[in-house]
């Protein structure tokens, strides 16, 4: 089986969970097997191997399994996911039991204890090596000079396509870079899409609990939604029911009319309060996606 590792140097916040994704889809359609592997953090399942989707499927949804693992389920059809910390023998269960040809580890940039096909690192655009520290001094996991282990280097958040000044030190000559974004942001409204611009001239309340909880605030922004509440949480954090009553009942008291989290946070809800909440999907563009496809293919065929 081949392997594509995706991860980041960061705490979180770089988009993982999107582009895996995006690739998996991808390669499903030319014919390839897909498996995802992910660790399955703050599944309830625990870190042995779960199989949270057999591509057909879904076995697990949070608090049970992890709200990364379950969107990977729900947005890739005919993809198995997998968590578990040993993800070797993820790999050899997807073999064995999906006749998978293609791994794609989730969140693998520092795991080492499996062989990689091809290394892609993602870094954000506007804010690549944050303070440039590990943690706890910063938010990094690892020295910035470990970039150079990458084999392609996608910038995500990007806008100019041009690579950040603090990290050009950083890149090899021989390493691909290329630059990505969210575009296409979707209204997802009792399980229906709609056009955003129906928010528009409406009252939203929002929250998310991501690494990277500025993005889906700036997201809102600039599609010009009059957000006059929003509220943040850590990463993965599943809210209490009294927390959401505070988020609802301070929303209405500003005279919201429109309540608003990301599909991350969204599939942690029970039905009371998905009832309530909307979310925001988002799709992922890839500048020279051909020639990253190529480079991925060209790559796994070694």
């Amino acid at each position: 089986m081949k392997v594509i590792s995706i991860g980041n140097l960061s705490m979180g916040g770089t988009g993982k969970t999107p582009h895996t994704i995006y690739l998996a889809k991808l390669f499903t359609t030319e014919g390839r097997v897909v498996t995802i592997l992910s660790r399955g953090y703050k599944g309830l399942v625990g870190s042995t191997l779960n199989v949270i989707s057999d591509g057909h499927q879904i076995f697990y949804a949070p608090p049970q399994a992890s709200d990364e693992a379950f969107m990977m389920a729900r947005n890739c059809n005919d993809v198995s996911v997998i968590t578990g910390v040993d993800r070797n023998a993820s790999l050899k269960y997807a073999a064995k039991n999906f006749n998978s040809d293609l791994a794609i580890l989730d969140d693998a940039y520092q795991y080492k204890k499996i062989d990689k096909n091809i290394e892609i690192l993602l870094l954000d655009a506007k804010n690549p090596i944050s303070t440039g520290f590990i943690f706890p001094f910063g938010y990094l996991r690892e020295m910035p000079s470990n970039i150079k282990r990458a084999d392609i280097i996608i910038f995500t958040n990007s806008k100019d396509n041009i690579i950040p000044e603090k990290v050009q030190k950083y890149i090899q000559p021989h390493q691909k870079v290329f630059f990505s974004r969210y575009t296409k942001p979707v209204l997802i409204k009792d399980g229906i899409s709609h056009d955003i611009s129906e928010l528009k001239g409406k009252k939203v309340t929002a929250y998310s609990a991501l690494a990277n909880n500025r993005s889906f605030y700036d997201l809102l922004i600039a599609n010009s939604i009059d957000v006059v509440s929003f509220k943040t949480f850590m990463d993965h954090k599943k809210l209490s029911q009294s927390t959401l009553d505070k988020i609802i009942d301070n929303g209405l008291a500003l005279s919201s009319t429109e309540f608003l989290t990301t599909e991350k946070d969204y599939v942690k809800l029970e039905d009371t309060y998905s009832r309530i909440f909307s979310y925001i999907k988002v799709d992922l563009e890839i500048d020279n996606k051909e020639e990253l496809l190529k480079l991925i293919r060209d790559k796994i065929k070694e």
